[in-house]
């Protein structure tokens, strides 16, 4: 016997057949809690992007939101990692830039505030 009463299905889901909902209605667990609440909820994110890709439900929920990226920190001109070199880039700091721009516009998109925060990630701050 399945010892959860409310069964999730593939997509995430709950389905209630009984206690208030009609039947098959689906309720996000997610937004049930925020819409409770006019709080503001905070994502902190660790690298650029990471909100918009791991959290987007939480951020498109009509919910006030505000996101803090740890690791959004420029480099100085002129340093190249190889994994921004993977990506095209002929500098870390121009391509950081760009991020952070791609970053802000999905953000606003979502309707939430941002703030980036100027830690640099190892591979910058280390050297490569």
């Amino acid at each position: 016997m399945d010892s959860n009463p409310l069964p999730a299905s593939s997509d995430g889901y709950t389905r209630f057949t009984d206690g208030g909902l009609d039947e098959g209605e689906e309720v996000n667990p997610v937004h049930s809690q925020l819409a409770a609440s006019d709080a503001t909820v905070t994502v902190l994110s660790p690298h650029l992007d990471d909100a918009v890709l791991s959290a987007w439900h939480v951020l498109s929920s009509g919910q006030p939101s505000h996101v803090v990226t740890m690791f959004a920190g420029r480099p100085n001109p002129g340093v190249l990692t190889p994994l921004d070199a993977e990506h095209a880039a002929t500098d870390s700091s121009d391509w950081v830039d760009r991020r952070r721009t791609d970053d802000s516009r999905a953000l606003k998109f979502a309707g939430s505030s941002l703030m980036h925060l100027d830690f640099l990630i190892s591979s910058i701050a280390c050297g490569p």
